[in-house]
């Protein structure tokens, strides 16, 4: 008992004390409380194959979760000139709902400048619908920056044909010039 491991002599009530000391603790709970005895190793497992202090054997571990479906995703180079980089990274968020896609748009830029106002202006076709949420920021860093935007789509024909998207960007580099490039992106079949 504690008295045991503190080095002294076991406690006794003294005149009017609960006769379980634990018992003003826990709420008047224990043997002399009242009420049920509460095992204290209930419940507690120390591993696969491993036994408890008094030599029983553990409880078994439960089976880890298992995903029902994964989600599917892949990346789509849509862009590569001038130094600039789009790329678009898709997923299912919904695995019950493949017509829906979540498009992760990252437009990386190369270049030695700041690209300024850099927006992108995209179209799918009239069976398809597109939203876009806003770019994560208006300039893109020089040597290596990205930044990020997210495009919801929902294609109703996913089962028969592949999503296609024209897509345009814009910048304006160091002096003012703009520039502009476009491109036809066709995306695997099921995206």
């Amino acid at each position: 008992p504690l008295a045991d491991l503190m080095g002294g002599s076991p406690l006794t009530p003294g005149p009017g004390a609960a006769a379980d000391p634990l018992a003003d603790l826990m709420g008047g709970v224990g043997a002399a409380g009242g009420g049920a005895p509460v095992d204290p190793m209930a419940g507690l497992s120390l591993g696969p194959g491993a036994a408890d202090l008094l030599g029983s054997p553990a409880a078994p571990e439960p089976a880890p979760a298992v995903s029902s479906a994964p989600v599917t995703s892949v990346v789509v180079p849509a862009l590569d000139a001038h130094g600039v980089s789009v790329a678009f990274s898709c997923a299912k968020p919904n695995d019950s709902d493949a017509t829906m896609t979540t498009i992760t748009a990252s437009y990386a830029n190369a270049n030695a400048f700041f690209l300024r106002r850099f927006t992108l202006r995209a179209a799918v076709p009239k069976s398809a619908t597109l939203a876009l949420e806003p770019a994560s920021g208006g300039d893109v860093s020089p040597n290596g920056g990205v930044v990020t935007q997210v495009l919801n789509v929902v294609n109703p024909l996913v089962d028969s044909k592949p999503l296609a998207m024209r897509l345009q960007v814009t910048w304006s580099e160091e002096g003012g010039e703009e520039r502009a490039e476009t491109a036809t992106v066709t995306f695997p079949s099921g995206v």
